[in-house]
């Protein structure tokens, strides 16, 4: 990762692998839930350039499994998988942001992961996307406003 994808990160955003699932379920200041966030990016090109433990452990995988991987593996193979994702893809290609876009997505062991999917572009020095800092939170979880770095 560069350093223009690392300024995208919320501040104190770390990439550790183990126990950074166990923080999924904190309180905010109001004592209501703060949303699961699990942080990945991705490539123009559909790879997987980096995940953090979080969503390795949503999805039952290791970080390293996940890099390099296309992300399209990760999705269900249905309409509101596979089929939405490419969708999303095409207009993150194109330069649109998205934001809390349900997908399905598929884990390890074959179960359904229901996800809102918001993506943010990174751009290179002539205006192109390059990559995407996406990050996914159960749909069940959603609150606005409390993605804490990343509004």
């Amino acid at each position: 990762m560069d350093n223009h994808d690392r300024s995208m990160l919320p501040v104190g955003w770390s990439p550790l692998e183990g126990g950074a699932s166990a923080s999924f379920a904190n309180s905010g200041p109001t004592g209501d839930p703060v949303p699961q966030v699990a942080y990945f990016s991705v490539g123009t090109d559909g790879l997987i350039r980096w995940a953090d433990a979080r969503t390795a452990s949503l999805l039952g995988y290791r970080m390293r499994e996940l890099e390099g991987r296309v992300v399209f593996d990760l999705c269900a193979d249905t309409v509101g998988g596979r089929v939405r994702a490419l969708e999303l893809f095409r207009r993150f290609v194109r330069g649109g942001g998205l934001t809390d876009e349900r997908v399905e997505l598929r884990a390890s062991d074959g179960r359904s992961v229901w996800a809102r999917l918001s993506i943010q572009p990174i751009r290179d020095a002539t205006g192109r996307v390059k990559s995407g800092l996406s990050w996914v939170r159960p749909p069940n979880r959603v609150r606005r406003g409390l993605l804490i770095g990343l509004s």
